[in-house]
């Protein structure tokens, strides 16, 4: 889970064989108000169940269904999803986040904290110096490249 800058605030470990549905609720908490997800978060009863707890799950549509938003805010959803998007593109190429290579679940969780806190201090360090908010998650400004 990420908020509106980038910054990743939670995140799950859980066996390949494990819904992502059933890990959202472990990340989570006790948000509430709207939340975006990809098409994985997709059904009725998923939907109805967030509702229930406080939360407007936003999903993108696949192309035979209805889209009963607004274009508009349509595309105000993309964008979020596009810096989304970013931030897994980054922890899977410059922090290589899907090769830790640990032997048990301590390790794993630690390394993969170690590098999303790498990811979060790149975007204070951009942030500190100054850099536009469009700029925070480019890692290389950081070093200057």
């Amino acid at each position: 889970m990420i908020d509106e800058i980038g910054v990743v605030t939670g995140f799950t470990l859980t066996p390949a064989n494990v819904s992502e549905r059933e890990a959202a609720w472990d990340v989570i908490g006790s948000i509430t108000g709207c939340l975006l997800g990809d098409k994985g978060y997709l059904g009725i009863e998923f939907k109805k169940e967030m509702k229930a707890e406080g939360i407007e799950m936003i999903t993108p549509v696949r192309a035979n269904m209805d889209d009963p938003l607004p274009r508009k805010t349509r595309r105000a959803i993309n964008a979020k999803r596009r810096l989304i998007e970013t931030v897994i593109s980054q922890l899977a190429g410059q922090f290589a986040i899907e090769k830790c290579w640990a032997r048990d679940l301590w390790h794993l969780s630690n390394r993969i904290a170690r590098k999303l806190l790498s990811h979060t201090l790149g975007i204070f360090a951009n942030f500190q110096q100054g850099k536009s908010q469009r700029d925070w998650l480019q890692q290389a400004n950081v070093i200057g490249c």
